[in-house]
């Protein structure tokens, strides 16, 4: 009973429909991975070359849309939407 289930799990997975959706998940994952490697990095070592004046205001501009995104989902609660 056991391993009649086990196999129809197994043969369920390596179906070439869902092997499919898994192996699209798998780059793009390594994909976004690679963008955001290439662009954080860089942008790392530019923030930490700056002076600490700069370092604030970079900072600030970088928080600006998470800070923007968290006030209108707050707005959102506070009127029940």
């Amino acid at each position: 009973m056991i391993l009649h289930l086990l196999w129809k799990i197994i043969k369920k997975v390596f179906d070439p429909f869902y092997l499919n959706i898994f192996l699209e998940s798998v780059k793009l994952a390594l994909a976004s991975t690679v963008l955001v490697t290439l662009i954080g990095y860089p942008f790392g070592y530019f923030m930490g070359r700056l002076s600490e004046r700069w370092k604030r205001r970079m900072m600030m501009l970088l928080m600006i849309p998470f800070l923007d995104q968290w006030s209108y989902q707050t707005e959102r609660l506070d009127n029940n939407i």
